[in-house]
């Protein structure tokens, strides 16, 4: 569009041109409805995305927590057991 503008101001074009005058108004309702749509897309994705609140997040932070100390629960995991403090406790004897 903006070559077109640049083509009529510099005179490549003379701005009565009937076809160019369709095409113009053709991609300045391309371009208009684009944004429509643009709008309706982001606002519809606003609303089905849920907010993560502080509120949330600190209720996450909490249960995670409470699922890693609890050792019946499947996502504690013990610490590894250290080789290297071993092998270090052999190297000074």
């Amino acid at each position: 569009m903006n070559r077109l503008y640049e083509a009529i101001e510099n005179g490549l074009l003379a701005a009565s041109y009937g076809s160019l005058k369709e095409r113009v108004d053709e991609l300045t309702r391309i371009r208009d409805q684009a944004w429509i749509d643009a709008e309706r897309i982001s606002s519809s994705v606003e609303r089905l995305v849920p907010t993560v609140t502080a509120d949330c997040l600190q209720r996450f932070a909490t249960a995670a927590r409470r699922k890693l100390r609890d050792r019946e629960c499947g996502y504690r995991r013990d610490p590894p057991a250290r080789p290297h403090a071993a092998r270090r406790g052999r190297q000074q004897n």
